[in-house]
């Protein structure tokens, strides 16, 4: 489970760099230490807590909103492939989006989703529609292509 947090394995050095980012070392490891892009939060000497990947990111009125922990909230209430994103904003720099592939709309009752477990600030400021998700070569959602 993402919200509980994840355990560093023996053999394992880690830490977290100035941005919040995940470091990994280890010996059979050649290029070691390993940086990465995910932002962690530090649950104890051997746990810590995945947030997302720095760069999806969502500044809105200068408070940092992680997409991947709005993504987790909002699994069980909606059954087809969705996404949240950014989109540039006027007022606020960025805004959250949530978007849904258009072979899909009307499939989500928007009445059952819960948005009083998201922040104010979580909250999609708008729902939008694309005719597919384009996808990287791993088949997950290509985030880069559709950050506005």
């Amino acid at each position: 489970d993402l919200n509980s947090g994840f355990e560093v394995l023996n053999g394992f050095e880690w830490g977290i760099n100035d941005a919040s980012c995940l470091w990994v070392k280890a010996e059979h490891l050649p290029e070691s230490p390993i940086q990465t892009n995910d932002l962690v939060e530090r649950i104890d000497d051997t746990h810590f807590l995945w947030l997302g990947r720095i760069d999806n990111v969502i500044n809105t009125g200068g408070i940092k909103v992680y997409p991947e922990i709005i993504e987790r909230k909002f699994l069980p209430f909606i059954s087809v492939p969705f996404i949240i994103t950014k989109q540039k904003d006027e007022r606020l720099g960025e805004k959250v989006v949530l978007l849904i592939e258009e072979k899909n709309r009307g499939s989500v009752d928007f009445q059952k989703l819960d948005f009083s477990m998201l922040t104010k600030y979580e909250r999609p400021r708008e729902i939008g529609y694309i005719n597919s998700f384009p996808l990287n070569k791993n088949g997950k959602i290509n985030r880069s292509l559709l950050n506005g």
